[in-house]
């Protein structure tokens, strides 16, 4: 069930590869793979347990916060102006409740299995990338616009790898493994050049060893500890470092565009230039979603589902802010904002007690980064999924304790 779960929350660059490479299936994968995951589930609890669903009382508030969210986008259809893509964006919305009801009901799941296939299946989705991006860089590449955002979705994924193979307390594939598969996910992150997902999973993964606060990382280590990382960690260093002389033009063209990009974003914040495309976007976003709340019923109540598009740039159909609060907000309004802050409070209050074992605090507030930056309602089944996960205490839940 943790590989299609897996399946199912990357499916979204499963398909645009898919659409690049003109191939259409008779079947949408986010579907098949969600239903998988349930059929499994089902035929577990089935064989297992007679068919008998056990779930916490705390879970159920978990389970009733997130479907009185989803209710209250169903109320605003009513007044929302979008007439079409409203109901497709409330729907799809709905596609979140299967991590939320799988992580929550399932007496053993395994998050260590799940990590593992979790990053095996984006490390080989961004080694298929990276050839795309280096031809569409060199010499143009027909069709690119399907597969042009998931440098951004790649480098959110990277960026959970990155974050939870730092900062984990037990090994996942061993010491070794997992410190070279650490350095791979920011060397592949830096490639890609996504920028907020690097910058948020350095700071996730520094910050609490500069202020010298503990979020489920060893900040003191041992001379023996750092002995070892660097006996295992210098090698692959090398290896990089050959690999980067022995095909120099071609890490050029990656390294060129993701440092261009950097320093746009540092002169920007500067004021001696502009951001970007990107990130000018996202001020317009801001700037806009401020004007919508100005009206006090829009604030209070918001626009209705899927409704952003339509009032700012007259188009029915997917645009948001790029910040989940100002999505809500302008959308849903105060009152969804907070019926979401419920349904996260309760996954962070069940988990305040909890020793974290592979999902610590660090990846729950990489998170949150993003979302303050990027995604759309619709595309978050990830981050619910940790969140979901941060409620377990260690590889597989114990439902009596919790």
């Amino acid at each position: 069930m943790e590989v299609f779960l897996t399946i199912y929350l990357l499916s979204g660059i499963i398909k645009a590869y898919l659409i690049f490479y003109n191939i259409n299936p008779s079947y949408d994968i986010t579907l098949l793979s969600g239903i998988l995951a349930l059929l499994v589930y089902f035929s577990q609890e089935l064989y297992t347990n007679n068919g008998i669903i056990h779930v916490s009382n705390k879970r159920n508030y978990v389970i009733f916060s997130f479907m009185l969210f989803w209710l209250w986008m169903f109320i605003s259809l009513i007044y929302t102006q979008s007439p079409e893509y409203s109901m497709e964006k409330t729907i799809l919305f709905g596609t979140n409740i299967i991590p939320v009801f799988l992580i929550s009901v399932k007496r053993d799941f395994n998050i260590s299995l799940f990590l593992k296939s979790f990053f095996v299946v984006t490390l080989s989705l961004t080694v298929l990338y990276v050839p795309i991006l280096f031809f569409y860089q060199t010499i143009g590449v027909e069709n690119y616009e399907s597969v042009n955002a998931l440098y951004l979705i790649l480098g959110i994924s990277l960026g959970v790898c990155a974050v939870f193979l730092t900062t984990k307390e037990k090994d996942l594939f061993g010491k070794k493994v997992d410190r070279i598969s650490s350095i791979l996910s920011f060397f592949l992150l830096i490639m890609l050049g996504a920028r907020g997902p690097l910058l948020f999973a350095v700071f996730c993964v520094l910050f609490p060893c500069l202020f010298k606060r503990k979020i489920h990382i060893k900040t003191k280590l041992e001379k023996k500890t750092i002995t070892n990382i660097l006996f295992f960690s210098l090698p692959f260093l090398l290896l990089i470092v050959i690999l980067l002389c022995r095909y120099e033009s071609f890490f050029e063209v990656f390294f060129e565009r993701s440092f261009g990009r950097l320093s746009q974003l540092i002169d920007g914040f500067f004021g001696n230039s502009d951001m970007g495309e990107s990130a000018n976007a996202r001020i317009t976003h801001f700037e806009s979603s401020l004007n919508i709340l100005r009206n006090p019923s829009n604030f209070l109540f918001g626009l209705g589902i899927g409704s952003y598009g339509i009032v700012t740039s007259g188009s029915d159909g997917r645009l948001y802010p790029h910040n989940f609060i100002l999505e809500i907000w302008t959308e849903l309004g105060l009152i969804g904002v907070l019926l979401f802050f419920l349904f996260l409070s309760k996954t962070l209050y069940i988990s305040k007690k909890q020793s974290h074992t592979y999902v610590t605090s660090a990846l729950v507030i990489y998170t949150l980064l993003n979302l303050l930056k990027s995604s759309s309602l619709v595309d978050i089944r990830l981050f619910i999924a940790i969140w979901c996960m941060y409620w377990c205490n260690t590889n597989c839940m114990a439902k009596e304790k919790m």
